[in-house]
């Protein structure tokens, strides 16, 4: 069957889902993004993609070999430790040969790779959406209706994806749900060129990351590929904590001023990651918003949605993106199976319901992870062998966990036993 696909928003899983459908001849796809170009902003940090998840998705579109050109396997050095750096889980950096099957890349770089593997004019650049539209029509092509904040629309198509995030338009249509505060907000900062400014800040992270908790409180350090160290500082604040500072938000040197008395309990070593922030280099706030743990929306024939418009989360246990390309893969193999008009509403049925099932378990690990290590007295001390539960539950194949659990459970629970004895 032939059909026209919309898609709007061109982050990695908008771009992979182009990809992915482009493959199929008999579909036409256009992606439509709000931002005027691909180097409009910066993108944020590093992404680990899993094997079971971003991994199996870029080589089911051909593109792992081209993922391998900017894989980084030396990302997966971490530190997990407390804000004194008393390490609880750390990792060494890997070679493609001897990978733990999460290979880091630049968020920046990833988008690009799928943004350029598109024929010319695939993404419309500078198509903010407004709304989706019913038309007045019985045609279900015409069923609905692109409007666009210029004034433009567009129509015609027997399918739309929301891939538009976490304040989806396309969202919009299919329920009243929005995002809610999770809890959590802070700065994004970043130390430029760190090789020659920051050098002791490099060596610390072994090209990987370092994530250093306390009560209420994160202090994450990554490495990109671009030579520059990507700094997250997370607090439990109350919604709106943007309009209580008294600094400017947008003034690099106020917010590196402020974050280095946040954090002045912390370790020496970790604060001099803030210290050697960028005066001139860009500083986002950020909120975090998430959806309920199983949320769903109400099926409606010609849409549907993929990524965090289906799923936000709070982005501390590497799933986000994973499962934003496990969306878009399911996606793509269920309309590749379509053969007449009347299959094309019956795969949709099909993709959500295992969409559903698959996200509520995410949802439910990434709301725990939040809250043991953010929201939990003495943390991460006493929430670490939560914490390595559930990125092993993440990590491994589910029947291989659920077979292990006894095992792994004994032994998480033991190795942390000792452990926090040793490093007293």
């Amino acid at each position: 069957m032939a059909f026209k696909v919309a898609i709007v928003g061109a982050g990695p899983a908008g771009c992979l889902l182009a990809r992915l459908l482009l493959n199929q001849p008999t579909v036409e796809v256009t992606v439509f993004e709000a931002e005027p170009s691909i180097d409009y902003r910066a993108q944020g940090g590093s992404l680990d993609l899993h094997e079971n998840g971003g991994l199996a998705a870029l080589k089911a579109a051909g593109l792992y070999e081209e993922f391998l050109k900017y894989a980084r396997f030396d990302g997966e050095a971490l530190l997990v430790c407390d804000e004194k750096l008393k390490p609880y889980i750390q990792l060494s950096p890997t070679t493609k040969d001897h990978s733990r099957g999460r290979p880091e890349i630049d968020r920046s770089t990833l988008r690009r790779m799928l943004v350029e593997s598109l024929p010319p004019g695939t993404v419309q650049w500078k198509r903010p959406l407004r709304r989706v539209a019913a038309a007045d029509t019985t045609d279900p092509k015409q069923g609905h209706i692109l409007e666009f904040a210029d004034g433009t629309t567009a129509s015609g198509f027997d399918l739309i994806v929301g891939a538009d995030g976490a304040w989806s338009k396309v969202r919009a249509v299919l329920s009243d749900t929005v995002p809610q505060y999770a809890g959590i907000g802070g700065f994004a900062l970043q130390i430029p060129d760190a090789a020659r400014t920051a050098p002791e800040c490099v060596a610390r992270l072994k090209g990987g990351s370092i994530f250093a908790y306390s009560t209420g409180c994160m202090l994450a350090a990554q490495q990109l590929g671009d030579g520059s160290i990507n700094m997250g500082l997370w607090r439990a604040r109350p919604e709106g904590w943007e309009q209580q500072v008294d600094y400017a938000l947008s003034d690099p040197g106020a917010v590196r001023a402020a974050q280095i008395r946040e954090f002045r309990d912390y370790a020496p070593e970790l604060v001099d990651f803030i210290a050697h922030a960028g005066v001139d280099s860009p500083v986002a706030s950020r909120s975090f918003y998430t959806l309920p743990a199983g949320f769903r929306w109400d099926h409606r024939p010609g849409l549907t949605l993929v990524g965090d418009a289906a799923h936000v989360i709070c982005p501390f246990t590497g799933e986000g993106v994973n499962q934003a390309l496990t969306d878009v893969l399911q996606l793509a193999q269920a309309l590749g199976a379509v053969v007449r008009a009347s299959d094309l509403d019956s795969a949709l049925v099909k993709y959500e319901t295992e969409l559903f099932a698959r996200a509520a378990v995410f949802q439910k690990r990434a709301q725990d992870v939040a809250q043991m290590m953010f929201f939990t007295e003495g943390s991460p001390a006493t929430t670490i062998e939560r914490y390595a539960m559930q990125n092993m539950q993440n990590s491994i194949p589910r029947w291989a966990y659920k077979a292990m659990y006894p095992l792994l459970l004994t032994g998480t629970y033991g190795y942390f036993f000792w452990h926090k004895r040793i490093h007293k």
